[in-house]
């Protein structure tokens, strides 16, 4: 069978193109990462949708969760059983997904150990490798496939999205390009206020006046004195993936 994991903040962007085609004829299921990283709302929204699409899916974390994940596969691998004769007895599971979406960090916490290299950046798997779950129960590890990120005729909206997810390398995005993607959603969607001047990061109706205040408040300066604007558009995208990601639904598939 084949599980795929896509980051829940990106439940349809962090999707891999290929597994409709290659795996047809295996038992399909979708494992929502990083469910740590938005409210338990958000993610009730992303199963009702994935129900919504007849998509047999799970909200997990990776982190503290060893024996929730053991349950969630050992369940899968036993209804898989059911349908189709395993080699040996053996259900052999492939676990696929863009990279960063956290393949490594859940194969480690199902493992107990460190059998797999993670970092919070992508593509560092480099090769594939099996992992015995159990008695009953094998997993594959593979490779993040970045390139098919960019080969299936992504938009800007889409990379700046995977960039800001970090599931694309950083030599594919800048944060001035993505700070000011993200300033523009939050105008055009209204989740911007008055108050927030006031916050960590201010903010304004206007970007460049943005990204001038945040400079100055926390005297982000250049040589020569000049505002540091790459720095402050580094702080602005991570505040509002800290405090609006959920709220922006970058991928605007929840269901309602």
């Amino acid at each position: 069978m084949v599980v795929e994991l896509r980051d829940i903040r990106l439940p349809l962007s962090t999707s891999v193109p290929f597994l409709s085609t290659k795996f047809a004829t295996k038992a399909r299921v979708v494992f929502f990462t990083k469910a740590d990283l938005v409210s338990k709302a958000y993610a009730s929204k992303v199963l009702k949708w994935a129900k919504s699409q007849e998509m047999p899916a799970f909200v997990v974390q990776s982190h503290g969760n060893a024996k929730g994940l053991k349950r969630i596969f050992e369940q899968a691998a036993r209804e898989y059983s059911k349908h189709q004769k395993t080699v040996l007895g053996i259900t052999r599971i492939v676990i696929v997904g863009l990279p960063n979406v956290g393949k490594s960090t859940m194969i480690n916490a199902l493992k107990g150990k460190n059998v797999t290299r993670a970092a919070n950046s992508p593509g560092i798997t480099r090769g594939r490798q099996w992992i015995r779950l159990s008695e009953k129960v094998s997993l594959l590890d593979t490779p993040g496939v970045a390139t098919l990120a960019k080969k299936q005729g992504r938009n800007d909206t889409q990379r700046l999205k995977l960039g800001l997810c970090r599931v694309l390398p950083d030599k594919d995005w800048d944060w001035d390009e993505l700070a000011l993607w993200l300033h523009s959603e939050l105008i055009s969607r209204q989740l911007w206020k008055e108050q927030d001047t006031e916050s960590f990061v201010p903010l304004s109706l206007d970007f460049s006046e943005t990204l001038h205040t945040i400079s100055n408040r926390y005297r982000l300066i250049v040589a020569g004195g000049e505002p540091d604007f790459n720095r402050a558009s580094q702080m602005l995208c991570e505040y509002v993936q800290k405090q609006f990601l959920t709220d922006l639904d970058l991928d605007g598939v929840t269901y309602r």
